[in-house]
C-alpha cells in the first residue's frame, strides 16, 4: 500500500517534534513546510526556523521554507492591535498560513494538509 503524502505547516521545531513523530509512526510520509510571517523581530524568526530545520533534518523529512514577508502581515492585521489569543487577529494569521499551505498543497500531488498549530500550547 502506498504511503499517503502529507504536507505539515509547521510553527516551531518544538511542535514539529512531537507531531513528526506521530505523523510518521503511523506510516505518513511527510513533507514540512514553514512559512511563519508573523515570527517578529527576525532574529526570533531565524531561531525557529533553525530550530525547524534542525527537527527536519532529525526525522529526515523534506523542508519547504517559504520566505517571511513581515511588512504584508503587518498590514493584514493592523489596526487589530493587541488582541486576545485566540482573537479575530489569530483568525486572520491563521488563514493567511494556512492559505499558503493550501496554495502549496494544490500545486504539488499531497494527499493531505495539516499544521502543528493545531497541538501548540499557544493556539
Amino acid at each position: 500500500m502506498k504511503k499517503k503524502k502529507i504536507l505539515l505547516h509547521i510553527c516551531c521545531g518544538i511542535c514539529a517534534a512531537g507531531t513528526l513523530e506521530k505523523l510518521l509512526s503511523a506510516g505518513f510520509d511527510v513533507t514540512g513546510f514553514f512559512y511563519n510571517p508573523n515570527i517578529y523581530p527576525e532574529d526570533e524568526y531565524h531561531k525557529r526556523l533553525a530550530g525547524t530545520r534542525k527537527v527536519s533534518k532529525h526525522f529526515k523529512i523534506d523542508l519547504l521554507e517559504d520566505v517571511s514577508d513581515y511588512k504584508s502581515w503587518e498590514s493584514l492585521v493592523r489596526g487589530y492591535g493587541p488582541c486576545e489569543e485566540g482573537g479575530k487577529r489569530c483568525d486572520m494569521c491563521f488563514r493567511l498560513r494556512l492559505g499558503k499551505t493550501f496554495s502549496i498543497f494544490s500545486k504539488h500531488r499531497y494527499d493531505l494538509f495539516t499544521t502543528t498549530l493545531t497541538i501548540s500550547p499557544q493556539k
